[in-house]
């Protein structure tokens, strides 16, 4: 009966271990609009505005995914949108509000295969770490 018990234990501890890790589910999908100053978040819920000002940090964590910390009116939130226009909402939320932000300094935001891309097309391969200009 105690091996019994000990192995019920052992089974709820691991679940409870595998319920308390951090994951991502997903929340919501829609259409993603980005302009100079902001993206859109268009949802069957509502439609989210994110000015740039409104995020605190950004960063690329994977091909099409864009990790966000913000200010909602409703407090802070953190955001991993998956989206082929991650690489640039990175960019646009860093060149206006972090141009030292390691990941754009380095380039390596750009998504995987970019730089090979662009030397097939026909362009000569930039620097080895990007030089971005933008026109104020």
């Amino acid at each position: 009966m105690a091996l019994a018990r000990a192995a019920g234990n052992r089974g709820r501890r691991r679940a409870a271990q595998a319920a308390a890790q951090q994951r991502w589910v997903v929340d919501d999908a829609g259409q993603i609009t980005v302009s100079a100053e902001s993206f859109h978040l268009q949802t069957p819920a509502g439609v989210y505005f994110w000015g740039w000002g409104a995020i605190t940090s950004a960063s690329i964590v994977a091909d099409d995914h864009v990790e966000v910390y913000g200010e909602a009116t409703s407090g802070p939130v953190r955001w991993v949108l998956h989206t082929p226009w991650a690489a640039l909402i990175f960019a646009s939320w860093a060149l206006r509000r972090h141009r030292r932000h390691p990941q754009l300094v380095t380039g390596t935001w750009l998504p995987v295969g970019f730089l090979e891309h662009v030397v097939a097309q026909g362009y000569r391969q930039p620097m080895s770490s990007p030089v971005i200009v933008l026109d104020a």
